[in-house]
């Protein structure tokens, strides 16, 4: 389920490169970025096709800007993590916002997350793709925590290629991104508080045959609803309070492992 590498467009970054403030009237209309395969698989034909094995739902914590906030200070924008995120976007496509859209140049969204509430299989997925420099490498930065408003962060967090990362340190850090970049992992952001197990029917002690987490295996996720596969979606995302200068947001995202209703109903009349 690999997806291009993530952020800002030549265009964008051309944009950045020159240094100045946005302009009110940088604005272009709004488009799908080409590639985006995702949509919301939570339809009446899925319900009519499928039965849902197990379902899972959480919410998450998130601050959303958009590029006319990269120069501005704390709390309004992302000035400290301003020149290490136009560094590390400079050559890489925008993945999209919610749904895809693309508002283009400086209307695009970002998000923020306090890595530490980050669910711990996401950080390790996040990290892995770094260390193999895999084709999903660039759709997270992390960066450290400035010790203030007007402290820089231009470097991202270095991730080891032989060890552990320290986990003391989450609490200090970021991750930034666009949200399109979510949908390539959306299962592993649930999987910590599901219980989409897989058991097995055999087997004398029944600790040994409960496998590991439906969803953490990617292989399961599928962009279509198809028997034995995973869908998800982020269902629901709030807008941040701009009156207020507020960027808090709240996403909630869901998931299902699916069955064919036709396997459903026979698995049950056997069960009988």
């Amino acid at each position: 389920m690999a997806l291009a590498a993530a952020a800002l467009s030549a265009t964008a970054s051309a944009q950045l490169g020159f240094g100045r403030p946005p302009n009110p009237m940088d604005k272009a209309k709004a488009t799908v970025v080409e590639d985006f395969v995702w949509r919301d698989p939570f339809t009446e034909e899925t319900a009519s096709l499928y039965t849902p094995t197990c379902e899972v739902e959480a919410t998450f914590p998130a601050e959303q800007y958009t590029l006319h906030q990269l120069w501005d200070k704390a709390p309004r924008g992302l000035w400290s993590w301003g020149q290490g995120l136009k560094e590390f976007w400079h050559d890489k496509e925008y993945p999209g916002s919610w749904s895809g859209l693309d508002r283009h140049g400086w209307d695009r969204n970002v998000l923020l997350m306090h890595y530490d509430k980050v669910p711990s299989i996401v950080r390790e997925w996040i990290e892995e793709q770094d260390r193999t420099d895999s084709p999903d490498n660039g759709l997270f930065a992390i960066f450290d925590k400035p010790a203030d408003q007007h402290q820089r962060v231009d470097d991202r967090v270095v991730v080891p290629k032989d060890g552990p990362m320290d986990r003391e340190l989450d609490s200090n850090r970021v991750i930034l991104f666009a949200p399109g970049a979510l949908n390539v992992i959306l299962p592993l952001f649930v999987a910590e508080a599901s219980k989409c197990k897989v058991i097995r029917t055999h087997g004398r002690n029944a600790a040994d045959n409960v496998l590991p987490d439906t969803l953490i295996n990617l292989s399961n996720y599928s962009v279509e609803p198809a028997d034995g596969k995973v869908v998800a979606w982020p269902i629901e995302h709030t807008r941040p309070n701009l009156k207020n200068s507020e960027r808090t947001i709240q996403i909630t995202i869901k998931a299902q492992a699916l069955k064919a209703k036709a396997k459903a109903e026979e698995s049950a009349k056997e069960e009988l």
